[in-house]
């Protein structure tokens, strides 16, 4: 399902992420049932974590506790169906499609919690998923609801990107942060993906790699290996990362970089968590095949990433991708 407005588009799923199949939250689904239960859960949440760790379908996992039958979120009774299916009346689930969420989603968000919820249910909620993608109008005209809810609404949002949050609304927000699960949790989950793919599963040493290049989270590395829908080119970013990091030369920057840029979509967010996520790799491996890192340019490649990261945050600047990366790979930046 979706909505259109002066050519934006805000989707809605036409079947939610299920959260049955999610590994390693077992301890924030039993807080979230507690606090349910008595009433103490959070009117406005935020869940934090690194992009991969699952964060939809929690999203979804805790929306389902509150019209579960027994609170659960089994899956299977009616309340739970229609949460799955994303045709709950009560609950309004919004991605952006281009990227931003501007004023019009802000007054679908107060109209929705403007109305008081039907039947038996006892909230009505609005889930974000990337919140850090609310423009600062937005977030204005939501201010004064994310402060003073009504007494029915829950507001839960979701991001991988906390300093994107605007300060005004992170402060209203009770944040809950997500942890990637525990690492042998994780490798048996990606075992049981690959054999329920028919493909071939991979030793247990090329399973805990392929997961250290994925920074931990398992959704991550399902689409490194090409388990999930589009999963197939991340591996060749991956390789095109390192080839980056590696180069000993201008050209050879240059080349790498514009190779990334070619090769992959130019989402300078996405690219610089790659980079980063590359960067641990390089110290990682070097550690393990007892070769001394160099940790004066892995430093220095870190404190420039974040001053390209706050750049583009804040938009203060417009970066071409090419010439972040170029800077990146570049022998005399490091």
């Amino acid at each position: 399902m979706s909505s259109k407005k002066n050519n934006h588009e805000v989707t809605t799923l036409d079947r939610l992420p299920d959260w049955r199949n999610h590994v390693g939250s077992s301890e924030d689904f039993a807080a979230w049932r507690t606090l349910i239960a008595d009433n103490r859960m959070p009117q406005v949440l935020l869940l934090d974590g690194r992009k991969g760790c699952g964060k939809r379908a929690l999203l979804a996992a805790v929306v389902a506790m509150h019209y579960c039958v027994d609170g659960s979120a089994c899956g299977s009774c009616d309340g739970c169906r229609q949460v799955l299916s994303g045709n709950h009346q009560e609950v309004l689930w919004l991605e952006a499609a281009d990227g931003k969420f501007r004023v019009e989603d802000a007054a679908n968000i107060q109209e929705h919690l403007s109305y008081a919820p039907g039947g038996a249910a006892k909230d009505r909620i609005v889930v974000i998923v990337d919140a850090d993608q609310l423009i600062m109008q937005a977030a204005n005209r939501l201010l004064k609801t994310i402060e003073e809810p009504p007494e029915w609404a829950r507001i839960y949002m979701s991001t991988s990107r906390l300093d994107a949050i605007l300060p005004t609304v992170l402060s209203r927000c009770v944040r809950w942060k997500v942890k990637p699960p525990a690492e042998h949790i994780a490798i048996e989950f990606l075992r049981g993906a690959f054999e329920r793919a028919g493909r071939e599963v991979p030793s247990e040493d090329d399973l805990f790699d392929l997961l250290k290049r994925s920074g931990l989270t398992p959704g991550k590395a399902l689409y490194r290996a090409g388990l999930e829908q589009g999963g197939e080119s991340n591996e060749g970013l991956s390789e095109r990362l390192a080839t980056l990091l590696q180069a000993t030369s201008v050209y050879g920057a240059v080349e790498a970089a514009a190779a990334i840029v070619d090769g992959a979509r130019p989402d300078l967010a996405e690219l610089l968590e790659e980079l980063e996520i590359e960067l641990n790799n390089q110290y990682w491996h070097a550690f393990h095949k007892n070769v001394r890192p160099d940790m004066v340019t892995i430093k220095r490649r870190r404190e420039l990433l974040k001053q390209i990261r706050s750049l583009a945050v804040k938009n203060k600047v417009a970066l071409n991708a090419q010439m972040v990366f170029e800077s990146i790979g570049h022998p005399a930046s490091t």
